[in-house]
C-alpha cells in the first residue's frame, strides 16, 4: 500500500504498471543480447531466464 499511496494510484493499476515495466525491461534485455551476439542457450542455468514469473 505504501507505493500505491506514494504514487497516488490504485493498487490494481500499480500492479498492472509493474507487470508492464517487467515486460519492457525483458524486451530491452533481449535487444542487448541480440546486439552483442549473446546466445542465451550457452548458459542454461541463467537465474534470470524466467523474468515474467
Amino acid at each position: 500500500m505504501h507505493w500505491s499511496d506514494a504514487c497516488q494510484v490504485t493498487p490494481f493499476n500499480l500492479a498492472i504498471g509493474y507487470q508492464q515495466m517487467k515486460q519492457v525491461l525483458c524486451y530491452q534485455r533481449q535487444m542487448e543480447f541480440e546486439k552483442n551476439d549473446y546466445d542465451i542457450t550457452k548458459m542454461p542455468e541463467d537465474k534470470y531466464d524466467k523474468i515474467f514469473a
